[in-house]
């Protein structure tokens, strides 16, 4: 606020704030002179959004490589698997770089946004699970179905469906998800290689 607007003795500052979906909402507000304001939110920029821009950049090109090298050399399906979770997690996290978007994508993105989620989480369990030595044809195909459930019923039934798959669908990612962490303390636990290790934590 330039000190020109104001004024001796207690300043108002009023806010108009859209709270048509459930999702908006306004951060807390900082006021302070500049020069003590700026070293934090120069702090809170780069782990906010700077950090998203290098996610997003490092796990597509990490995935989009993986996943060359797995079509090109017929590698088996585990790391397809890894591939593709990065890729998914890089989409996801693109929600952040992009903050600002027109209305009426927004739909359409939460569809993507909810398959890339449930993508990295289904992805990354199998293949951690066949990292562990864990493999189930009948669990990997119910996984890869659920999977797309979230997504179609989000774009069949639309914006009025959101708050349903949220609860429900997500919570069931939760559940794959310890499934993830389990598998991952298993090959952590048996292998316990550098390598390895650094990959679990990774997963972590």
């Amino acid at each position: 606020i330039p000190p020109g607007m104001l004024t001796a003795g207690d300043n108002e500052l009023h806010l108009r704030v859209s709270v048509q979906e459930r999702s908006h909402r306004m951060m807390p507000l900082f006021a302070g002179p500049e020069s003590e304001l700026r070293r934090p939110y120069q702090w809170r920029l780069f782990w906010s959004y700077t950090s998203a821009q290098m996610t997003v950049i490092a796990t597509i090109s990490l995935g989009l490589f993986v996943l060359a090298i797995w079509i090109r050399r017929r590698m088996a399906f585990d790391y397809g698997l890894f591939g593709l979770a990065c890729v998914c997690w890089g989409v996801r996290t693109m929600i952040i770089v992009f903050s600002v978007y027109p209305r009426a994508i927004w739909p359409w993105w939460n569809v993507v946004y909810y398959a890339s989620t449930g993508g990295f989480v289904v992805c990354m369990t199998l293949f951690m699970l066949r990292f562990a030595g864990l493999r189930s044809p009948v669990v990997e195909r119910i996984t890869l179905a659920y999977w797309l459930t979230g997504p179609l019923l989000l774009a069949m039934g639309g914006q009025p469906w959101d708050h349903i798959v949220g609860r429900v669908y997500q919570g069931g990612l939760i559940v794959v998800s310890a499934v993830m962490l389990t598998a991952t303390a298993i090959v952590g636990w048996r292998k316990r290689t550098p390598g390895v290790l650094l990959l679990c934590a990774g997963v972590v």
